[in-house]
């Protein structure tokens, strides 16, 4: 097997895999929580997939796609995405509470400071 099937062999495997498991969380979570519950979940998920896109930015397409990679550049990417992640991390706590009283639900602040820290 060619290296290019290969690895697109393991991309659709992760995609489905990843997928599946989103699947059966949501399956699991609308069996335990009320109606009201699962929505605030959705919403504080909705927000942190927001928030993933501007911390991602592509860089790690940028640096598959560059031919010649060195070290400094991948040293630099690496730290300039853990600055973001933490800059991320620090605003959403700080803006938790705006959020919350903004889409009046008070339990998405709580839910959203424990969820930031997966960015």
């Amino acid at each position: 097997m060619g290296s290019l099937t290969k690895s697109l062999y393991w991309l659709i495997a992760s995609k489905i895999a990843s997928q599946g498991l989103v699947f059966l969380s949501t399956i699991i979570l609308t069996r335990f929580l009320e109606p009201k519950d699962f929505g605030i979940v959705a919403l504080s998920l909705i927000y942190i997939g927001f928030i993933n896109l501007f911390v991602d930015a592509g860089f790690g397409q940028a640096i598959i796609q560059k031919k010649d990679v060195n070290q400094l550049e991948l040293s630099s990417c690496y730290w300039f995405l853990m600055v973001c992640g933490a800059l991320a991390v620090i605003a959403t706590y700080f803006c938790v509470p705006l959020i919350s009283v903004f889409l009046i639900i008070m339990t998405l602040k709580i839910l959203l400071s424990f969820k930031v820290l997966y960015l």
